[in-house]
């Protein structure tokens, strides 16, 4: 009776859980999908059919190569040519003696390299130094550059001048912005066509959007909100913020399409879609943008340059303003980034605006009432910008909140106290080591501290594979940050 409740139970509340089968159906399956994604098991024989050296069009592969180098970074070196090079030949199924193979790809690098374009002149620069671009590479940055400046001309004589002053409905309606936020908030309901916001986590930047589309929709204009995630779809929408799909997605729907070699093309209706496989027939009605929406970047600086080039051309075609939001000091973007620094110095000064105040952190003071840490604030502004490190790790140790441990065996004593104490407390506490060792030393730890306190029953026990003992009353385990 007790294992057919359990049974019931295990079923009402895992109804999505798979039913449990051999293992040897299972080792099947996993073998035959690994076989349809190309996997062949290494004893198994299979044919193999090698590409012929001649009919590789070598000035084609170094294309491939050139569009391959510059997706990934600005500036690369003879090593990071042959890299590409040698990946190319590999999956082109070149298959040749070895002096064959190797004049091949000796003589793919040279063709590269004498196409590509010297960043630093002079000689006895050492090869190791990225030192080499391509022209394509100088003239994307070149176009993205020329369109932010554009946008960057002042709309009106005298209009760097405007005053920031928050309009009258900020203050009066939305009283949980700050003045930075407010003075934001006027300049996104402005007239500039390249704003630029940046801040820090936890500044206020969702909270100063949702204030922006409150103001802008009492205009009768939209804020469209895209983030810089090098997704080809949206994002699931969120509550707690604007909707919000990817840059990659916006320009998509606009006839944008890329390539993995880093190529990028643009559809024109009517035109076949190679991804899709059908005619493109423009964007769909989720992704249009009207005179007068502005277009908002989250999370800029980690926008790449290619992506960023395409969302201007788009924005100039719609002629819609565009604002970045960022902080330069986080996360950068994958490839050739660098867009958030570009726009920063091509916006005026009056639409660069910077948000000083960090709203995310707070305490509990001694009446019990939860207040702002701004203390604990500034110190994380302090670590952002790396300014007088030997304060701010004073001044966490003092808070508390930066322990020191004369050895290891201490610091797991330590830990195991803690986490027991919280456990036993009905506290949850999350505790991350950085090996399986350390979390089974400490796991062990944690559960003797328990079961000399009775909450963990000894008797009863069931051990695992490790050679861990779980009764009952055990907390989940600590694991490894992976």
């Amino acid at each position: 009776m007790r294992r057919a409740w359990d049974a019931r139970a295990w079923a009402d509340g895992r109804p999505d859980k798979v039913t449990p089968r051999p293992g040897e159906d299972l080792t099947a399956r996993w073998l035959a999908e690994l076989g349809r994604l190309g996997y062949r098991h290494r004893v198994a024989a299979v044919d193999l059919t090698p590409s012929p050296v001649g009919r590789l069009d070598r000035e084609q592969a170094v294309d491939v190569v050139l569009f391959r180098l510059a997706a990934a970074r600005s500036g690369w070196n003879p090593a990071d040519i042959r890299g590409e090079v040698e990946q190319l030949l590999a999956a082109e199924d070149i298959v040749a003696d070895p002096g064959v193979r190797i004049e091949l790809a000796e003589d793919l690098t040279a063709r590269a390299l004498q196409r590509c374009v010297p960043l630093l002149d002079g000689d006895g620069v050492p090869e190791h130094i990225r030192t080499w671009t391509s022209q394509s590479v100088l003239d994307a940055e070149a176009d993205l550059t020329d369109r932010l400046a554009a946008r960057a001309v002042p709309t009106e004589v005298g209009v760097g001048d405007a005053d920031l002053t928050p309009p009258r409905q900020l203050t009066d309606g939305l009283g949980r912005l700050d003045a930075g936020q407010a003075a934001v908030v006027a300049v996104l309901a402005g007239d500039r066509q390249l704003i630029v916001v940046e801040g820090a986590a936890g500044a206020g930047k969702t909270t100063t959007l949702f204030a922006a589309r409150e103001l802008l929709a009492g205009e009768g204009r939209r804020l469209v909100v895209v983030n810089a995630h090098a997704e080809g779809r949206p994002r699931r929408r969120r509550r707690d913020r604007p909707a919000t799909g990817s840059a990659a997605w916006l320009v998509f729907q606009h006839g944008w399409r890329w390539t993995e070699d880093g190529t990028w093309t643009r559809l024109t209706a009517g035109q076949a879609d190679p991804v899709t496989g059908g005619v493109y027939a423009g964007p769909g009605e989720s992704a249009p943008l009207r005179r007068g929406d502005l277009l908002v970047v989250d999370e800029a600086g980690m926008l790449d340059q290619d992506t960023a080039r395409a969302l201007l051309t788009v924005a100039d075609e719609c002629q819609v303003p565009v604002a970045l939001i960022g902080d330069r000091h986080q996360l950068a973007a994958v490839g050739r980034g660098g867009v958030l620094d570009l726009a920063a110095r091509a916006a005026d000064p009056a639409a660069h605006l910077t948000l000083e105040t960090v709203h995310r952190f707070t305490r509990t003071d001694r009446a019990g009432v939860t207040v702002p840490d701004s203390e604990y604030a500034d110190l994380t502004l302090a670590m952002r910008t790396g300014e007088d490190p030997g304060a701010v790790f004073d001044a966490l140790v003092a808070r508390g909140q930066v322990r020191l441990h004369s050895d290891p065996g201490a610091l797991t004593e330590a830990l195991a106290g803690t986490a027991a104490a919280s456990y036993a407390e009905g506290v949850r506490v999350a505790v991350v080591v950085d090996t399986r060792e350390q979390a089974a030393e400490l796991n062990a730890a944690v559960r003797e501290r328990l079961v000399a306190v009775g909450r963990v029953d000894d008797a009863a026990v069931v051990t695992t594979r490790a050679g861990q003992r779980i009764g009952g009353g055990s907390p989940p385990a600590a694991t490894t940050a992976s």
